[in-house]
């Protein structure tokens, strides 16, 4: 009897252990990514970002493509949720552009020329003291409803002043909200003009077919869609909970076990799979949803010690 408990143990921490790494590799592969209220920040500072020949920059995760101004180089995202940013090292110099990509939780159903501009403003104010809006404008971009935010700000670096125009082109499509950001020297504004226009000219979207396919299949996949949440769940809650009740009761000692143990183990189980449960939820920036371990802790109970008869007339 020692011997099985002690084998018990051992084979339960193993189990845990297991799905504790399989939820953790899941969630570290996440983890860069980065939550703001209701969007999502992919962190792409492992991608390089790459140019062809004609010095198009084409997004196979994101399905857009871009004409890079001739002499500026592309370098990886220097922050969180950016794509991509270039910058003129030649020529005109005194220019940067970056491709900013959030993704949303759900579709809201929203296009950019419904985006407040006044608190647009009052966040960049936030974050550069000194923001003055230059202009804002509803146009289009790539056929899709894109808003414009041009606006200034100042700083001072050692002696030198610097003042910058920035011009900021926002467009929603599906889930994901664009960004696509030019910033420019004061003095060279005028000189740049028209290089900022030939770019915004020949960004495209690639995803027509995706977007025609997601119409065509919205209504038939709702149920379905809603009909994988539930099994998922459903998968989650009892095989994934309950495996370690079930692989103790009818592979280690395969018989039911008596009241104070199955009390221990269950305990022990309940305790375990709430730390594990409130370190995914950690990871993952989410709250930690504890109802499913105390369901778990009393199934577990439940199954191991079902059918227990005290023929010893032992306690418990």
């Amino acid at each position: 009897m020692q011997f099985k408990q002690k084998l018990a143990y051992i084979a339960l921490s193993c189990v845990l252990l297991f799905f504790g790494f399989a939820l953790l590799i899941n969630v570290r592969a996440q983890a860069q990514d980065k939550r703001i209220d209701n969007k999502v920040y992919k962190d792409y500072s492992l991608i390089e970002p790459k140019v062809n020949d004609a010095n198009i920059f084409r997004s196979e995760v994101n399905k857009y493509r871009i004409k890079l101004p001739r002499d500026w180089k592309i370098n990886r995202g220097n922050s969180i949720g950016v794509e991509f940013n270039a910058i003129s090292l030649f020529g005109l110099g005194g220019a940067s552009m970056n491709m900013v990509i959030a993704t949303l939780d759900e579709n809201a159903g929203i296009s950019a020329h419904d985006i407040p501009v006044d608190g647009m403003i009052n966040l960049l104010k936030n974050r550069y003291p000194g923001v003055k809006l230059i202009e804002s404008k509803k146009m289009f971009l790539s056929n899709e409803k894109c808003l414009l935010i041009k606006y200034s700000f100042g700083y001072k670096t050692l002696d030198y002043n610097v003042k910058l125009i920035t011009s900021q082109y926002n467009v929603m499509r599906g889930n994901k909200a664009f960004t696509l950001t030019f910033q420019v020297a004061e003095e060279l504004q005028k000189e740049h003009e028209s290089v900022i226009e030939e770019t915004l000219l020949s960004f495209v979207f690639e995803d027509f077919e995706d977007q025609l396919y997601e119409e065509n299949k919205t209504e038939k996949t709702t149920g379905r869609a809603l009909g994988v949440r539930v099994l998922l769940s459903i998968f989650i809650n009892w095989v994934i909970g309950l495996f370690p009740a079930v692989f103790l009761r009818y592979v280690i000692f395969r018989r039911p076990i008596k009241k104070r143990l199955s009390y221990v183990i269950s305990g022990i189980i309940g305790f375990l799979l709430f730390l594990l449960v409130s370190l995914v939820a950690f990871l993952a920036e989410t709250r930690p949803n504890v109802f499913p371990v105390f369901l778990w802790t009393a199934l577990t109970y439940w199954i191991i010690h079902r059918g227990y008869v005290d023929e010893t007339n032992e306690n418990g």
